[in-house]
C-alpha cells in the first residue's frame, strides 16, 4: 500500500508539473499574439508625444522579455525530462559567452582559465546559466567582470566575479528564487525580472550541483556553481 502512494503521488506530481509547462508556454504564446497587434497601432499612431510613445514602447518592450524569460524557464523545465550529457568545452564556451558580452560593453571581461577543460554536462544548458550569470555581472559591474572554471572533487565550478556595489548576506539567501529583484530602485531595463539566476539554479540543481553567492575580491558579488558529472 505504502508503495502504492508513492508511485500515486510521484505519478501526481510529474503530471502537476506537465500542466504548470503547459499553462506557461499557454499563456506566453497567447501574449503574444495582442502584444504584436499593440506594436502595430503604435507604429501606426501619428498625433501622440513622442515621450509618451517612447513610455509604451518600453513598456511593450519589457512584456516581451518577460514572455521570453518565462518561455526559457519552461523549456529547461522540459529538457530536464531527458537531460542528454556529453563532453563539453567548457574554456572554449566560457570565451565564446565573454567575447559575445564584450561586444556589447566597455566593461572589462576576463577569462582565467589557460588549459582547456572538459567536463560531462548539458551543454546548451551550462551555457545558459553562464550567460545569464556573465549578464547579471556585466549590469551590475563598475567596470570588471572575472570568469574562472576549474575542476574540484569532479565537481566543475564556474565562477563570475564583478566590481559592483555587491548585495547584503540576508539579500544572498533569496538571490536565486524566481522574480526576486533585490535593489527594488532599480527598474525592470536595468534589473531584468528575477529570472535569469532562477534559471541558473534548475540548470545547476539538474545537474545535482549547487549555486551560491559571495563577497567578491573586487568589491561586488561573486557568484559560484558546482556542477556534477
Amino acid at each position: 500500500i505504502v508503495v502504492q502512494t508513492f508511485i500515486d503521488m510521484a505519478s501526481r506530481i510529474t503530471r502537476l508539473i506537465a500542466e504548470q509547462q503547459q499553462l506557461v508556454n499557454a499563456v506566453s504564446h497567447e501574449l503574444r499574439t495582442p502584444i504584436s497587434r499593440l506594436r502595430f497601432s503604435l507604429a501606426m499612431m501619428k498625433d501622440i508625444d513622442p515621450d509618451q510613445l517612447a513610455d509604451i514602447n518600453t513598456d511593450v518592450q519589457e512584456m516581451e522579455n518577460l514572455i521570453d524569460e518565462m518561455l526559457g524557464y519552461a523549456r529547461i523545465e522540459s529538457i530536464s525530462q531527458s537531460l542528454e550529457k556529453s563532453k563539453v568545452n567548457i574554456k572554449e564556451l566560457l570565451f565564446n559567452q565573454a567575447d559575445k558580452h564584450q561586444r556589447s560593453t566597455d566593461k572589462e571581461i576576463t577569462v582565467t582559465i589557460t588549459n582547456d577543460l572538459y567536463f560531462n554536462c548539458h551543454g546548451s544548458l551550462i551555457e545558459r546559466a553562464c550567460q545569464n550569470l556573465i549578464t547579471n555581472a556585466v549590469r551590475y559591474a563598475q567596470g570588471q567582470v572575472v570568469i574562472s572554471a576549474s575542476i574540484d572533487a569532479k565537481q566543475l565550478v564556474i565562477t563570475v566575479s564583478d566590481d559592483g556595489s555587491g548585495i547584503t548576506a540576508e539579500d544572498q539567501e533569496h538571490i536565486f528564487n524566481p522574480f526576486t529583484r533585490i535593489n527594488k530602485s532599480r527598474n525592470k531595463k536595468d534589473g531584468g525580472f528575477g529570472l535569469g539566476l532562477a534559471i541558473v539554479k534548475r540548470i545547476v540543481d539538474l545537474h545535482q550541483g549547487q549555486c551560491s553567492v559571495e563577497s567578491s575580491s573586487l568589491g561586488g558579488c561573486k557568484f559560484i556553481i558546482r556542477v556534477s558529472d
